[in-house]
């Protein structure tokens, strides 16, 4: 009997493939992930779940009820790149509810190429750290900071940009 040729599974290879059970995840490099927070950090990251959630959201919103004239030409992102940042913040905090570490990882990872300019890489990857290593505490907290902080003035800005817009 002639041997078959195995099929071809056109769909691409998945990113990252998680075993949540182990705490692993396995990158497409071969690298290996560990993802094994203690329960105090696990209740941070699932804080950390809702307050991403929220934020994720208005930038979703905001993006879709926007035109890109209000995005300073400094910002690395478009109206597009923007929407896909806060659908990824808003995945991840859904992830990070249901204690899905790798699958958080991989979403703030997303973000973070999706944000551009718009919200500081080195405080999404401080993000991204707190998910593996529970020591990194500090550097959450000042990362929500300052992602707050960012935040606030570009709310501030297309608010004022809006009401400008009324009055011309």
């Amino acid at each position: 009997r002639p041997s078959t040729p195995p099929r071809h599974d056109p769909s691409p290879a998945p990113a990252l493939r998680a075993f949540p059970q182990e705490g692993v995840a396995l990158s497409p490099d071969g690298s290996v992930q560990f993802y094994n927070p203690d329960m105090q950090t696990i209740g941070r990251l699932r804080g950390l779940g809702r307050l991403l959630q929220v934020a994720g959201e208005k930038i979703a919103d905001a993006s879709s009820e926007m035109c890109n004239s209000w995005l300073h030409e400094s910002f690395s992102t478009s109206r597009t790149g923007l929407h896909a940042c806060g659908t990824s913040l808003r995945d991840a905090a859904v992830a990070l509810g249901r204690e899905q570490w790798a699958e958080a990882d991989q979403l703030i990872g997303a973000a973070r190429t999706q944000c551009g300019t718009f919200l500081p890489n080195e405080h999404l990857a401080a993000l991204q750290r707190l998910l593996g290593d529970s020591q990194t505490l500090p550097d959450a907290r000042e990362a929500l900071k300052a992602l707050s902080s960012v935040l606030e003035v570009r709310a501030e800005l297309l608010v004022m940009d809006s009401l400008q817009d009324m009055f011309v």
